[in-house]
């Protein structure tokens, strides 16, 4: 048997307030603000599940024309932000650097950020920095580690 819920929103056809802005093009966007002296970041992320980060090119990248910085790990005070999940308290006790330094965990992670005069000069920028990676083997079992490997684990941790 199936019961029904007829309270709440559930199964309800719900006005959303945000729809005719959006739908009649008068909508905003953050990818409308464009402020006096803006500028635009662009993120370096990792193209592998899990290396070690041998080196951070980033030379080139510095000398781009509008580029007015180019951040790495290196260049940054040793803090420590939650993992990029929902917030929980589980979560709360994993902190990361905001900017991978030694090892990428996963595809994606950050590892360096280029500020540019605008987002295109940000993004070709990017594109000139050169991360030297050195694959290894995917972490693919959520059980815990064994002692042997929690030990290869705590030395490749930033």
């Amino acid at each position: 048997m199936t019961a029904t819920i007829t309270t709440g929103v559930i199964g309800r056809s719900i006005l959303r307030t945000e729809d005719p802005p959006l739908l009649t093009g008068s909508g905003s966007f953050v990818d409308d603000v464009d402020r006096p002296d803006q500028v635009w970041a662009r993120v370096v992320r990792s193209q592998t599940a899990h290396a070690r980060i041998l080196g951070i090119r980033t030379e080139a990248a510095k000398r781009a024309s509008g580029v007015l910085a180019v951040v790495s790990a290196q260049d940054l005070p040793d803090v420590r932000i939650p993992i990029r999940l929902l917030a929980t308290h589980e979560a709360e006790q994993v902190l990361q650097a905001p900017l991978a330094s030694d090892v990428a965990r996963y595809v994606g992670e950050p590892v360096a950020v280029v500020v540019a005069t605008n987002q295109y000069l940000a993004e070709d920028a990017a594109e000139a920095v050169q991360l030297e990676l050195d694959a290894l083997e995917p972490v693919l079992d959520p059980r815990p580690p064994s002692r042997a490997r929690r030990a290869c684990t705590r030395v490749a941790r930033t």
